[in-house]
């Protein structure tokens, strides 16, 4: 054999043993940087779903101002002591509160009477 025809067959063989081997590893690699991805978002998820500012009842939708009562505590690990957490489920007065003020604003007659 001359020596071209060695090198160009060792190219060959190198490039047919390395071409799947290389592309298995790039689908390997992207399969396990995504599944850490996803796993890292399942992690965030169930924090913030531990932290009490999702059911309290002065949490807002605004992303400048989330809590106007504790806007430096809102969603870290310091929620867990808030003094002002207030549920949102359970606190009844605030909506009546809010129904008796409406009523009293667009004319309604009503209000009820505290005796």
């Amino acid at each position: 054999m001359v020596p071209a025809d060695m090198v160009s067959t060792v190219l060959l063989f190198l490039g047919v043993l390395l071409g799947p081997v290389i592309f298995l590893a790039t689908v390997v690699g992207y399969a396990v940087k995504r599944g850490l991805a996803i796993f890292a978002e399942y992690k965030h998820r169930r924090y913030v779903r531990s932290l009490p500012c999702s059911s309290c009842l002065y949490l807002s939708s605004n992303e400048y101002l989330p809590c106007a009562v504790n806007p430096a505590q809102v969603m870290t690990d310091e929620a867990h002591h808030c003094g002002d957490f207030a549920s949102a489920d359970t606190d009844t007065n605030a909506n009546d509160f809010s129904s008796d003020l409406k009523s009293f604003l667009y004319g309604g007659s009503n209000l009820r009477t505290n005796k």
